[in-house]
């Protein structure tokens, strides 16, 4: 989820805005959706493309947020490892 559409790829604005829930049990809305393509930056190799789907436009965020379950339900594996 995302404050800001600029970075967002085939954006497409919602008919009608969808309640998305927050871990802190707030609840905001989001008014469209689109593709984020970010290049991750790894100490021991080249840099890796990656391609995040249905990245929602949520304008009321402060920052940027991840969301692990939308993650795994759409079959992602997330792994939090110290280095």
């Amino acid at each position: 989820m995302r404050p800001n559409k600029e970075l967002l790829i085939n954006y497409h604005q919602f008919e009608q805005a969808e309640v998305v829930s927050l871990g802190d049990g707030h609840t905001v809305e989001a008014i469209g959706v689109g593709t984020v393509y970010l290049n991750m930056i790894f100490k021991v190799s080249d840099f890796k493309r990656a391609v995040l789907t249905h990245v929602l436009h949520v304008p009321k965020l402060a920052c940027n947020l991840f969301s692990v379950h939308a993650a795994v339900s759409r079959g992602n594996v997330v792994q939090f490892g110290l280095s």
